[in-house]
C-alpha cells in the first residue's frame, strides 16, 4: 500500500508542477496568461506527450525550449519531494525502539 500511495502522491505532485512551471515560464516569455494556461493544461493532461507535436510544428518552435525546461523543473520538484519522504522515513526508522536481547535463547 505504501508504494501505491507514494506513486499517487508523486504523480499528483508532477501533474501540478508541470502545469505550474509551464504556465509561469510561458507567461515570463511574454505569452498571454490565457494562452499560457491552455498550453500548460494541454501538457499536463497529455502527461507531456504533446511535446513532440509542439516540436514538429514550425510556429511553436520558440516554445520547445520553454516546455522542455518546464518539464525538467517539474521533475526536479518531484525528486525533491521524493527525497524529503525518504529522509523522513530514515529519521522515523531511527526512532523505532530496538528490541532487547534479554530472554533470548542462544542457538
Amino acid at each position: 500500500m505504501g508504494s501505491a500511495l507514494g506513486t499517487a502522491v508523486l504523480g499528483t505532485a508532477l501533474s501540478v508542477a508541470i502545469t505550474s512551471h509551464t504556465a509561469s515560464s510561458l507567461e515570463l516569455a511574454g505569452l498571454a496568461s490565457a494562452s499560457a494556461s491552455q498550453i500548460a493544461d494541454a501538457m499536463q493532461s497529455s502527461a507531456c506527450t504533446a511535446s513532440p507535436a509542439v516540436r514538429a510544428a514550425p510556429a511553436t518552435q520558440p516554445l520547445v525550449g520553454i516546455l522542455n525546461t518546464s518539464f525538467a523543473d517539474a521533475t526536479r520538484t518531484v525528486g525533491i519531494i521524493a527525497a524529503a519522504f525518504v529522509l523522513a522515513g530514515l529519521v522515523l526508522s531511527l526512532l523505532i525502539p530496538q528490541a532487547s536481547d534479554t530472554g533470548a535463547t542462544d542457538r
